[in-house]
């Protein structure tokens, strides 16, 4: 999708209309491709994932659901945001523990443990990958990932359905390029990775 005539905002809606109406027995599917490919990409870049501390979310709408690689990984932290302009904090999560709606429908343990993840698991609502092997994210537009981003190393993972694929996307000032894309199609890895 070309985002040339239209805003972010424009684009972010007709992404998540574009995502929404695929059924939920097709994202379900391409649920568990993804988990695949995150399973494969972890197990190739560490060592142990039974100690690797993971920052991901709790599937919101249409979102692609993790939670099928969660049991392989040593922890999960879900995000919470403690205010509109600061990094996002991370909570320990295991399945069973309760969870509360947060601001923007995003779920978080209710017992609040930090946690600090070394690679972050980041939903994208699209994304550009260029000529220059850049991955550039498209979000919901409140920029708590980009702060996060920027407020310290992560190994950054975007997460998203590959028809969420834009064909060109300038980057603002403040977005933080991603060190891979992972798609139902597999994992692309960016200029950035290490």
């Amino acid at each position: 999708m070309s985002p040339e005539s239209i805003s972010r905002r424009e684009l972010r809606l007709k992404l998540l209309a574009l995502r929404d109406a695929s059924s939920p027995q097709q994202r379900q599917a391409w649920d568990a491709r993804i988990c695949e490919h995150l399973h494969r990409l972890f197990a190739e870049r560490f060592d142990n994932l039974d100690q690797l501390v993971v920052g991901a979310y709790h599937p919101l709408g249409s979102e692609p659901d993790l939670r099928g690689v969660f049991p392989s990984l040593g922890e999960v932290a879900l995000p919470k945001v403690t205010a509109r302009d600061a990094p996002l904090r991370f909570l320990l999560y295991r399945e069973g523990m309760a969870l509360a709606m947060q601001d923007f429908g995003v779920m978080v343990p209710v017992a609040e443990i930090d946690s600090r993840p070394k690679v972050l698991v980041i939903p994208c609502v699209g994304f550009h990958v260029g000529q220059d092997h850049r991955i550039d994210r498209l979000g919901y537009g409140g920029g708590f990932y980009d702060r996060t981003l920027a407020s310290r190393r992560y190994l950054s993972v975007g997460v998203a359905y590959s028809l969420g694929q834009i064909d060109s996307f300038r980057p603002e000032p403040h977005d933080q390029a991603l060190d891979f894309i992972v798609t139902e199609l597999g994992a692309t890895k960016g200029g950035i990775a290490s």
